[in-house]
């Protein structure tokens, strides 16, 4: 199964288009007449005959002229230094496919371009994004012969996104990509339907539900039974349910864990203590003594080891993780001194 397309289909859609370009060039998109946004044949065949289906292109009204969207969505691990070389092909491709198929004359001029590369990998671009910056140094007298070409790279791990109500399609989805909380997925996506709602929205709607589905999910590693797309009025209390069932399977493994290191720290101090001593009495108040506290510690710390392993999964906040930490106080399941334990060594 192709776990990218399902992305992709996305920006085939206008209006997520137009709010990528509010994100990204805010400037720009409030002269733009975002309503006239016109799909472009997306496919070119560079002369290896290799297809670009990753690219999506768009028309959109400038004042009197028309301006050309080239968007390049780049699924892979490694940055490719040669993207600027690549992006100028692409651009070379688009002005000749306009004047084969006559949508500007021979005689007109070639239309602007802005060219943009989405990027979604982990590590940092570090690749030119100015065809300049990657020649070689060029004598002067050759400088004004050499081919000048820029694109605009969306990094969408580490680029700002605004406001987290801020109602934006692009930034919302680039947020649902970043995180791995199931209940933040639900928060986002609550606002995302809420935003959508409406008629002649069914289809942008129908492809968030095959992005989260059929990519998102898989990345997350989320069980697809919680679309938040999907039309299931219990789907709230699932993730709530699902939380507690992970939460609880942490906790206990993390306890057992705590306890089974506690109690041996506990009676290696009591008997050291103990033997130091060199009483009896001492030596079997010591150890009392160390198993008590290594049982306290084992617990604060199973507890603690397990909300830690969710905040690293990504599952909850470390607010949420304090929430349930004092939950479990409430419940009598730690007393206030583990309670009071664990959220000290949570930080």
């Amino acid at each position: 199964m192709d776990h990218d397309h399902p992305y992709k289909e996305l920006f085939t859609h206008p209006e997520l288009v137009a709010d990528l370009l509010r994100l990204a060039q805010a400037d720009l998109a409030a002269q733009l007449d975002l309503a006239s946004l016109d799909r472009r044949n997306g496919s070119y065949v560079s002369e290896d005959w290799r297809e670009r289906e990753n690219d999506v292109i768009w028309r959109v009204r400038w004042g009197g002229r028309s301006l050309y969207i080239y968007l390049l969505i780049e699924f892979q691990s490694t940055v490719d230094a040669d993207m600027a070389v690549r992006m100028m092909t692409y651009i070379g491709l688009l002005w000749q496919d306009l004047r084969r198929t006559k949508a500007i004359s021979p005689d007109e001029a070639l239309p602007p371009v802005l060219p943009m590369v989405l990027y979604n990998g982990e590590d940092p671009w570090r690749a030119p994004r100015d065809l300049q910056a990657a020649l070689s140094p060029t004598p002067a007298i050759l400088a004004p012969y050499q081919p000048h070409l820029a694109f605009l790279l969306l990094d969408e791990v580490r680029m700002s996104l605004g406001g987290a109500d801020e109602r934006n399609l692009a930034a919302a989805i680039f947020r649902l990509e970043r995180t791995g909380d199931p209940a933040e997925h639900q928060r986002i996506a609550a606002l995302l339907v809420a935003w959508l709602r409406g008629a002649g929205k069914e289809r942008l709607i129908a492809s968030f539900l095959r992005w989260w589905g059929r990519t998102l999910s898989h990345r997350h590693r989320l069980p697809a039974a919680l679309n938040p797309f999907s039309e299931d009025p219990m789907l709230s209390v699932r993730i709530e349910q699902w939380l507690d069932d992970v939460e609880a399977k942490s906790r206990a493994k993390g306890l057992a864990e705590g306890k089974a290191e506690g109690l041996a720290v506990g009676k290696a101090e009591g008997k050291a203590e103990g033997k130091a001593e060199g009483k009896a009495e001492g030596k079997a108040e010591g150890m009392a003594e160390g198993k008590a506290e290594g049982r306290v510690e084992g617990k604060a710390e199973g507890v603690i080891a397990a909300v830690r392993d969710l905040v690293a999964d990504g599952l909850i906040t470390v607010d949420q993780a304090r929430g349930r930490i004092e939950r479990l106080r409430d419940r009598g399941e730690l007393t206030a001194g583990q309670a009071d334990l664990a959220q000290r060594l949570l930080g």
